[in-house]
């Protein structure tokens, strides 16, 4: 279990393990759609203490190519109205 009184954050450091919510934020999606994407097989799954891996995080995205660009904009309403 990791040292509460520790933040890597703070010293400009990423986990390698990341819990769910730190994960989802970590690839730009809301807790509900990483899920959503964890359950299609579109994110990597956790290991058995429900940690993400960054590097298979990394992975993930260094093998998809984006073909089309959303609108941040868009996304960010969506997000205010309480939609993910």
């Amino acid at each position: 279990m990791p040292n509460p009184k520790i933040n890597l954050l703070e010293f400009g450091l990423l986990p390698r393990g990341m819990r769910r919510d730190v994960a989802a934020a970590y690839v730009g999606a809301c807790v509900t759609k990483f899920m959503d994407g964890v359950k299609s097989g579109t994110y990597p799954q956790p290991n058995a203490e429900g940690v993400w891996d960054r590097a298979k995080l990394d992975a993930h995205f260094d093998g998809k190519l984006e073909t089309s660009h959303p609108d941040p904009f868009a996304q960010r309403e969506r997000e205010l109205n309480g939609e993910c």
